[in-house]
């Protein structure tokens, strides 16, 4: 017969089966919680809000990294650290004769003004508007070529994340000169040549002996003593100028056209939507002269010399003409041309 298992003590049972079902549970019983256990569970219910954290931070590093890098990416910096960079700094450019010198700037005033032959002189102002970056750490950027002719070619401007810079420049004579800002008051003188486009600003030009190319949407145009080829435009703005010998096209949609001691020339054009437009000066006999206004008078006062032909319409307002007669001197006649919507044409001979 087989061996008997021994026999187990009642006591000794009853402890196995406790030692058996200590590591399980209670039914019924809630299972042990804490922070860590809580927060375990809240990630495994959201699982989205983890990878959502994560490229919130990777987007930030990227972002710190890119404005890291750029604020030492430049030309010639404003430094703070730097006491030769305390305030405008100075920078002097060798060039040739008829070189071309282009200005790039945002929230920029700009003075050109003719200096020494041979020779570009740049002082540059930074200022900050109290937004985006310090305006002590401003990059400008010099750029210094020749062209297929053997023309010097120096291109001056700021880094676009640095948005205000004033220049005063000094170039020779015979340069030419453009300038583009976003906006800013621009003033030139004696040179051989300006450009200017502006956003808004005023500008300023005199004694300048060649083309003149010169627009603003918002601020009045003043020029004094041009010669050449002239061209004007505001959107919102007056236009006067005194002393202008050459073609001279003048054109504001909202402010008054002046323009007094004019030896006129070419196709010339002085046009307004809503203001007046005034003329005194001679006219070349061979030209054509457009004077128009949708809402204003026109004035124009002519030599008692001169030899025109007059074609003056008004939808409301009267036409006098101080010479009596529509065709004036002999051939060959300026033909001028005087249009308005509402007010009137006077034509006066001067004493």
């Amino acid at each position: 017969m087989p061996d008997k298992e021994p026999a187990v003590p009642l006591v000794e049972r009853h402890t196995l089966a406790q030692n058996t079902n200590a590591g399980a549970p209670m039914q019924g019983s809630t299972p042990p919680t804490g922070p860590r256990q809580e927060l375990a569970q809240l990630l495994r219910q959201h699982k989205g809000l983890k990878w959502l954290l994560i490229l919130i931070g990777l987007a930030l590093i990227v972002l710190l990294i890119v404005v890291f890098a750029h604020s030492f990416a430049s030309s010639e910096a404003f430094s703070p650290t730097d006491p030769a960079h305390q305030g405008p700094v100075t920078r002097s450019f060798q060039v040739g004769d008829h070189s071309l010198i282009v200005i790039n700037g945002h929230g920029s005033d700009v003075n050109i003004h003719a200096g020494s032959a041979g020779s570009v002189v740049v002082t540059a102002r930074r200022h900050g508007s109290g937004l985006g970056p310090n305006p002590d750490d401003t990059k400008i950027s010099y750029n210094q070529a020749q062209d297929n002719q053997g023309r010097d070619h120096l291109t001056i401007g700021s880094d676009p994340a640095f948005r205000d810079v004033d220049y005063d420049v000094t170039v020779p004579a015979s340069a030419q000169v453009q300038v583009i800002v976003n906006s800013g008051s621009i003033a030139a003188s004696g040179i051989s040549g300006i450009a200017i486009d502006t956003g808004s600003g005023s500008l300023d030009v005199e004694n300048v002996q060649g083309p003149v190319n010169v627009h603003t949407d918002s601020g009045d145009i003043t020029a004094r003593n041009l010669k050449g080829t002239m061209t004007m435009e505001a959107s919102s703005g007056s236009i006067r100028v005194t002393g202008a010998n050459g073609q001279l096209k003048a054109t504001t949609h909202s402010g008054d056209v002046v323009v007094r001691g004019a030896m006129l020339s070419g196709q010339s054009a002085l046009k307004t939507d809503s203001g007046s437009v005034r003329l005194e000066g001679a006219l070349d006999s061979k030209g054509s002269y457009q004077l128009s206004t949708n809402s204003g008078d026109i004035d124009l006062t002519l030599p008692a010399n001169a030899a025109f032909q007059l074609a003056a319409t008004t939808g409301s307002g009267s036409v006098n003409n101080a010479f009596g007669s529509n065709s004036v001197g002999v051939l060959p006649r300026a033909q001028i041309t005087a249009s308005i919507g509402s007010g009137s044409v006077v034509v006066n001979k001067a004493a």
